[in-house]
């Protein structure tokens, strides 16, 4: 059996750092030749902090992997990268360039990790339902519910 780690408090197995590492820096390279953006250095640009929001939230919610790994990656604490994340979810409603940029590498995480996000719609609009309150969402739903395709399904049904 492999020997034990300690890093920041936990304990790992040597196979389970070294996967992760693997799996983290691959994203991170894929950043660094698409935009010229390391991001594992420290610094206060605009492109390079979205660039770390969609990687913590990538690796965090999709993955998996806890804070402090992620953190320990990009040599930042855990709540750094939980704000990172918190962020992301912010900027992602409200920016259309920031979500552009996050579908695009958030599609080629999973294209590194040999997966297909199979319900970007679906997990889009959970975010979005989740974010907003409930008179939002009620207005949502009757602004759909008048939509003709919604109309002719319903009329179908009906029909059965």
């Amino acid at each position: 059996m492999g020997k034990s780690i300690e890093k920041r408090g936990q304990s790992y197995s040597e196979t389970e750092i070294n996967a992760t590492e693997t799996i983290l820096k691959q994203y991170s390279e894929a950043i660094l030749s698409s935009e010229k953006i390391d991001i594992r250095q420290k610094g206060r640009r605009r492109e390079a902090a979205d660039l770390v929001k969609i990687f913590c939230k990538h690796a965090c919610y999709n993955l998996g992997f806890s804070l402090t790994r992620v953190g320990h990656f990009l040599s930042r604490e855990h709540a750094t990268v939980r704000h990172a994340c918190i962020q992301y979810d912010n900027l992602y409603l409200k920016d259309r360039a920031f979500r552009k940029k996050a579908r695009f590498f958030i599609d080629r995480f999973y294209t590194i990790d040999g997966k297909v996000d199979h319900q970007p719609n679906k997990n889009n609009l959970t975010s979005l339902v989740n974010s907003a309150s409930e008179e939002t969402c009620g207005d949502w739903l009757q602004m759909i519910m008048e939509t003709e395709i919604i109309k002719q399904t319903k009329v179908e049904y009906e029909q059965i």
